[in-house]
Order: structure tokens, then sequence, then C-alpha cells
């Protein structure tokens, strides 16, 4: 009986521990979303803004391959 008890309890420490981290991935996963969604919005008002893909490149650590891509994602937001 303690033995099976025992058992229960570490598997349930277990589940509750692999939710745990189930859920910490999950909230990384959606902080970083908002990261990347913040830094295609100041892609875009720098470039609205007239800042050279250079000055882009420095200010964001993105290459200027990504911004062209960023700038051609979102061309409608653009207009």
């Amino acid at each position: 009986m303690i033995s099976t008890i025992f058992l229960a309890t570490s598997v349930t420490k277990k589940l509750d521990h692999n939710n745990l981290r189930k859920d910490v991935s999950v909230m990384c996963n959606l902080s970083q979303g908002i990261v990347d969604d913040t830094k295609v919005e100041i892609i875009i008002n720098m470039y609205e803004n007239k800042f050279s893909l250079e000055q882009i490149s420095l200010a964001t650590k993105k290459s200027i391959a990504e911004i062209e891509k960023i700038i051609k994602e979102n061309k409608s937001v653009l207009v």
C-alpha cells in the first residue's frame, strides 16, 4: 500500500514537472513571437521613415536580405 502511494505521488510529481516544462516552453515561444513582431514593426517604421537598409541592419542586427524579405512580406501594410 505504501509503495503504491509513493509510486502514485512520484508519477504525479513527474507529470506536474513535465506540464510545468511545457508551460514554460509555451511562454518562452510566445515571448519570442512578441520580440519578433516588435522587430518587424521597428523595421517597417524605419523603412517608412527613409532609413537606409544599412542603417536598419545596424539598428536591428538583421541582415539586409532579412530586412528586404520582411519589407516584401509586409508590402500590404506599407500601402
